[in-house]
């Protein structure tokens, strides 16, 4: 049938007869044996022109992939903008009949895939924003934190500063339950706060959305099935090492909630059935066509004390 039909769209090249778009109908028509093939001939040339033309050739086609949508469009404002210093993102959108926001955001991925070449495996271009902008806050705090616990350091705050010491020396990060096993019963524990994992399987429901490489694959959740004896183990024990009088916040999975409170019972400690909400300034969903934003996360406040 192509044999037959030939070529239905031209292929297009330059006054030098370069190839400028149509590399696959090229490629089909020597296979096809076909000796002659329409073409157009654009005469405007120039690396610039190419670039345009490779775009739209590409933003046409099906399997048109969002990282290299992001990087034509970054090489096309570039090259304007070495070709007129005037030149700016505006004109480029312009130019190209897209948003300002949307040519600064192709332009800052492109940049980023040079940097971090992972990002171009992401889904969507949504997707490797917000693994981006996760990876810039980690870099931010981790540069702020070693900048103010930098002895040499004048310029930052000393409070904070002798704050981040502290820090370093009082927090321990390890398994919550060989830690607890090494304090007494009915110590010198008079507040304790509790945010356990909430029994999410978040290897399936975060996976992909945003983050990069194993950053979920890291955090140590607990399955559903294990997950109402692992809250009677927690609430033991933490009742166990509180001191007479001791106030608990316990944060806690809405899913989870009635198994929260039974588990809490049984362990000794005096609970509400009534949550405490913590109202945020911003709601997040995975799931924004299905679901609305959820701008809270309920707790507990309980206490440890003998009423009889």
């Amino acid at each position: 049938m192509f044999e037959r039909r030939g070529i239905l769209q031209p292929i297009t090249v330059d006054t030098t007869l370069r190839l400028l778009a149509g590399a696959r109908r090229l490629t089909a028509a020597g296979i096809a044996g076909l000796t002659q093939i329409p073409v157009l001939i654009r005469d405007e040339g120039g690396e610039i022109d190419a670039r345009e033309v490779e775009l739209l050739e590409n933003i046409a086609r099906k399997d048109f992939e969002w990282a290299e949508k992001a990087r034509l469009i970054r090489d096309i404002d570039q090259l304007y903008k070495s070709k007129e210093l005037s030149w700016s993102g505006r004109r480029t959108a312009e130019l190209l009949d897209k948003s300002v926001a949307n040519v600064a955001r192709a332009i800052q991925l492109a940049n980023a895939i040079d940097a971090i070449p992972e990002l171009a495996s992401m889904a969507t271009a949504d997707d490797a924003l917000k693994a981006l902008k996760n990876l810039e806050e980690d870099a931010i705090v981790s540069e702020l934190r070693s900048r103010q616990t930098d002895p040499e350091n004048t310029y930052y705050s000393t409070g904070v500063r002798d704050a981040l010491r502290v820090a370093e020396k009082s927090y321990v990060i390890g398994d919550t339950f060989q830690g607890l096993a090494e304090l007494p019963s009915n110590g010198r524990v008079g507040l304790i706060e509790c945010d356990p994992p909430y029994g999410i399987d978040l290897n399936k429901v975060k996976s992909s959305k945003d983050t990069i490489g194993n950053i979920v694959e890291s955090y140590n959740e607990i399955p559903a099935e294990g997950y109402q004896d692992f809250l009677i183990r927690l609430t033991q024990e933490l009742f166990r090492v509180a001191s007479p009088n001791c106030w608990l916040v316990f944060w806690f999975g809405p899913t989870w909630h009635s198994h929260a409170l039974i588990s809490l019972r049984t362990a000794g400690w005096i609970v509400d059935d009534i949550p405490c909400i913590w109202v945020k300034n911003q709601g997040q969903t995975l799931q924004p066509e299905l679901y609305l934003g959820r701008a809270y996360e309920p707790f507990l406040w309980l206490e440890k004390a003998d009423r009889s």
